[in-house]
């Protein structure tokens, strides 16, 4: 370090090119590591400051600025003094970097006045007072004097700060801005001395800046969790905005809750500044607030006080709707980021954000910028040459990984097991294990048990999974990662079993914030009730995390792991879509993925999480699965081991295909001979003559449905997408279609006999769709439905215009559309709960509020059981989030908005379809009035939050059905009382 230091304080030119120079860069990061694992092992805790101060300055020349910050905040200003000069003072202020408080002095040393005026320098330098030439001279003059008088120590420290302080100059957004936006520093002034502007710029923003990124290149980025990518894309907007390439950023991600995260960053990042944030709500209908949003985008209304650019936040779902609904909407449009980019082959989801890209490909222009992020895409190059053409890039970030991530595999093959750690190569690195780690605790029996208890089990990967947890934990925030969501739910089981028999290790709570733990495990109880087995494990500090686990309790889980008031989470994969939680273990129990072997790609995307930048220097990946490593040298057990080491490898990550290429890929299914193309022509006649065939040899063609099932769904994404845009373009030939089908990611990555059959599809779709009368396409295309359902729904409504236009309610219009939606309804869990005909008044109760607990209680008490095949299974509280979330809250959900379409259309009134609307939002949330729904929309994401807020500004007065939007400020006491009850994440 120290030789790599003086080369950088010479200030010698064209260093960064030298062999000698990168070669030193390389060796720091194991100088880092060693450092920081020699404090962690407490060998030298006489020298834990020194070696803190180094460890630090090493991570940081070795372009880890993320662990650098990591140990600098371990350090105090004043520490004991390490040299008679107390150099050491003014290193750790530089390593800490807020250079708004003042470093340790001692005076009256021959160093004071150098040491001060580089202080002072830098506080000037950054506080936009002092060129950079001068502020180099001050740092010269510094070690010009230590190399004059100083020890070997002062001579140390004096080129460590001068190094660090050239990089810091030469990264800091004073530099780094104006060379990379092509912007003049005068338009950037304002924005810099925001105290959470980015400072200096990160090896990965660098990288960005070299590309053009932020200076209007499109790109499609592959950047590594962690590394800087929520400040690139302020970067990216800002940028774009002052340099007056556009006034509207439209941020599209697949997930809410990554959606959530990016609104809560920008709307500090952009505070008191004159740009709206927005995040569209989930609900595929367009709100009031919706509506004002379109106009204010596409110039039709102006916006109260100063606000004249636009960042909006969005699913692919919820941007397609409103571009059905207002295409002019696409023409305001200047910037256009993709996060999480690689969606594409993610089903009818897929299929819809290809078709969504494809489209604002076309529609927007060459000229807009358009940047897709992704952390693993293998294919990068072909996605970028498809959505960006020649003018694009493609920028390969994988090198800017912000934290060292280590890889251990749980070792059990004696008494006591240990974690096994593996070295770069992939080879077990013996000289790096950690002993002693599961230690077999007996619990005895209980009751009429015969067998004693034994934690962890041996051979049981998810309760060495939940040891490894409990025990970790302490040391650093641990997540579970969960193949399927029941384990999820089977893990916070057995743990709370275990401690309520008294498993002496002490619980997650024992390191977390208790009072936070309390109030995420109150709202559990509103929902599922005292004794539910997660409302139990969350007192204990085991949080759960998955898609059966409500919206609010989730952002609160969420909100703890961030706000380091809590320890363990047990979780799906709901943690790779792109919350970035601060984990320092990634425990995998399986590398199944709902049935299905993880892909390299996913796996990649979820061991991102283990080491925040910032938060850890190292995050490590343990595997649960102790036969991984204990047979590895097995002939027959290897195959574990080497799964293992193809899922470590990066580059053995699948390219990012599309869900279109599914479509016409042929059936699985060697007992008949089954045409593709032919079913794509005529999907229900087709599925019906392989049904009859079936039958009459006796073959099971249950997995053929299946996969017709899928095909179909895919059919239906591309009939609604042809539909929308026959609405706005009503003299589009086939011809259209065809060049649609050639424009596609799918076209692109095709070989000729793809490319032939692609375009056959979208013929045959596009001719049913052109064979719909003009009339019917305007409303037809707002819904997101195929032509089968579209059909169903207008000759349904035919028949029943009379009712559905004298229904006094939304409640009495569900009960008049409940026998359609029942007929459209394909959810699994909604045909698998039977009797049937309980289900409307299931659905009656979620749209009156009623909480999980009590749903489940009703379906017991009537009866209800789960069709497994030829089992009957008792109902479980699974079985009712499955239920309420999936077939009521989506699925009918978009029935109803899709019926309010079709309606609109054929000119239905408007108090009816006022009532259509309502219901499909009750639907979607599951509450009762308009009140607890517009509470919702401002942010309060929790039914039971909303139902509970609800009820107090009801005994203030305020009516259910009117009331005036500015009640959250009239009765701010009265609400700051209700929400100090539930997770801090709704007082944010």
């Amino acid at each position: 370090m120290g030789d790599l230091s003086a080369l950088e304080a010479r200030g010698e030119q064209q260093v960064e090119e030298t062999d000698e120079h990168e070669e030193l860069k390389s060796e720091l990061i194991s100088v880092g590591q060693y450092f920081d694992a020699l404090i962690q092992s407490h060998l030298a805790d006489e020298m834990t400051i020194y070696l803190k101060i180094i460890g630090s300055a090493a991570y940081y020349l070795a372009n880890m600025p993320g662990s650098s910050i990591v140990l600098a905040k371990s350090l105090v200003y004043k520490t004991e003094l390490l040299t008679d000069t107390n150099l050491e003072g003014i290193l750790i202020w530089v390593l800490k970097s807020n250079f708004e408080e003042d470093w340790y002095r001692v005076k009256e040393t021959y160093l004071t006045q150098a040491i001060d005026d580089v202080g002072y320098a830098t506080r000037s330098f950054f506080g936009l007072t002092l060129d950079a030439q001068s502020f180099k001279q001050k740092i010269q003059a510094l070690r010009n004097e230590v190399y004059e008088k100083g020890s070997d120590r002062e001579l140390l420290f004096a080129d460590i700060i001068s190094s660090i302080l050239l990089r810091k100059l030469e990264n800091s957004s004073i530099v780094c801005l104006p060379k990379y936006t092509q912007i003049p520093i005068k338009q950037w002034l304002s924005v810099i001395v925001k105290p959470k502007f980015v400072q200096e710029f990160w090896p990965a923003q660098r990288l960005l800046g070299d590309q053009g990124v932020f200076s209007g290149v499109s790109a499609v980025v592959q950047m590594p969790t962690s590394a800087g990518k929520t400040k690139s894309t302020e970067l990216i907007i800002r940028s774009s905005f002052l340099s007056g390439r556009s006034d509207v950023a439209i941020i599209v991600a697949p997930f809410r809750a990554l959606c959530r995260e990016i609104t809560a960053t920008f709307e500090q990042a952009f505070e008191s500044e004159d740009v709206n944030i927005n995040e569209l709500q989930d609900v595929l209908d367009i709100s009031a607030s919706d509506d004002e949003l379109i106009r204010l985008l596409i110039g039709e209304t102006e916006q109260d006080g100063l606000a004249t650019k636009s960042i909006v936040v969005t699913t692919p779902e919820k941007l397609v709707y409103l571009l059905r609904h207002e295409p002019a909407l696409a023409d305001s449009i200047g910037l256009l980021i993709f996060d999480e980019g690689h969606q594409f082959d993610t089903g009818r989801r897929g299929v819809t954000y290809e078709l969504l890209m494809a489209y604002l490909k076309s529609r927007v222009g060459d000229d807009v910028q358009k940047v897709l992020i992704s952390a693993v895409m293998a294919n990068a190059n072909s996605i970028g040459e498809w959505l960006n053409g020649e003018t694009g890039i493609e920028i390969q970030g994988a090198g800017c990984l912000p934290t060292v991530r280590s890889t251990a595999f749980a070792s059990w093959q004696t008494a006591i097991g240990q974690l096994q750690y593996i070295d770069q190569d992939r080879e077990a690195d013996r000289d790096f294990f950690v002993p002693r780690v599961i230690e077999q605790i007996n619990l005895g029996t209980r009751g009429r048990e015969r067998n004693a208890r034994l934690f962890p089990a041996k051979n049981d990967n998810p309760s060495v999974a939940a040891y490894l947890g409990v025990k970790l934990c302490h040391q650093g925030p641990v997540a579970i990662f969960c193949g399927v969501k029941s384990t999820v739910t089977s893990i916070c089981e057995l743990l709370v079993d275990y401690y309520e028999r008294g498993l002496p290790l002490p619980p997650p709570s024992t390191s977390s914030e208790q009072s936070e733990l309390d109030k995420i495990a109150y709202l559990s109880s509103l929902h599922f009730g005292d004794e539910f087995i997660l409302t139990r494990s969350i007192s204990l500090g085991i949080l759960p995390h998955s898609s059966n686990i409500p919206n609010g309790i989730r952002v609160s889980v969420e909100w703890a792991m961030e706000s380091n008031k809590s320890v363990l989470v047990v979780c799906t994969s709901t943690l790779a879509q792109g919350v970035n939680l601060p984990i320092r273990y990634l425990v995998v129990s399986s590398t199944f993925q709902a049935g299905q072997e993880i892909t390299t790609r996913d796996f990649h995307n979820l061991i991102g999480r283990a080491g925040r930048a910032g938060y850890h220097t190292e995050g490590s990946v343990i595997f649960a699965d102790t036969d991984v490593f204990d047979k590895r040298n097995d002939f027959r057990e290897r195959w574990r081991w080497q799964r293992a080491m193809h899922l470590l490898d990066f580059t053995n990550a699948e390219d990012c295909a599309s869900s279109l290429l599914n479509l016409i890929s042929s059936f699985d299914f060697a007992a008949l001979n089954v045409d593709v193309i032919q079913f794509i022509a005529n999907p229900g006649g087709y599925r019906q003559i392989c049904i009859d065939v079936g039958n009459q040899n006796a073959i099971d063609i249950s997995s053929l449905l299946d996969q017709m099932d899928y095909k179909e769904a895919l059919i239906e994404a591309i009939e609604s997408y042809f539909l929308s845009y026959l609405k706005d373009n009503p003299g589009a030939s086939q011809t259209f279609f065809d060049e649609l089908a050639q424009g596609t990611l799918a076209y692109f990555l095709s070989d000729e006999n793809q490319k032939h059959q692609l375009r056959a599809a979208f013929s045959l779709v596009a001719g049913r769709v052109l064979s719909v009368p003009e009339e019917k396409r305007a409303f037809f295309g707002k819904s997101l439905l195929g032509l089968k359902n579209l059909f169903l729904i207008e000759n349904w409504l035919d028949e029943n215009w009379g009712e559905i236009a004298q229904a006094p309610s939304s409640g009495e219009v569900l009960l008049i559309c409940w026998p359609l939606l029942s007929q459209l309804n394909n959810n699994k869990m909604f045909l698998k709960i039977k009797p049937k005909d309980v289900i409307l008044e299931f659905a009656k109760l979620w749209i009156s509020g009623t909480s999980y607990a009590d749903l489940h209680g009703h379906l017991v008490q009537s009866g209800v059981y789960y069709q497994a095949g030829s089992q009957q299974r008792t109902i479980k509280m699974d079985h009712v989030v499955d239920l309420a979330d999936g077939a009521i809250s989506f699925d009918s959900m978009l029935y109803v908005g899709a019926i309010a379409d079709v309606a609109e259309g054929k000119g239905l009134a408007d108090d009816v379809l006022e009532l259509l609307r309502s219901l499909q939002t009750r639907l979607k949330l599951g509450l009762s009035n308009r009140l607890e729904m517009w509470l919702y929309s401002q942010g309060y994401v929790d039914r039971e939050v909303c139902k509970r807020l609800g009820s107090v500004l009801n005994g203030q007065g305020v009516d259910s059905d009117v009331f005036d939007s500015d009640i959250l400020k009239t009765y701010h006491q009265v609400v700051s009382e209700c929400i100090g009850e539930f997770p801090s994440y709704f007082s944010g």
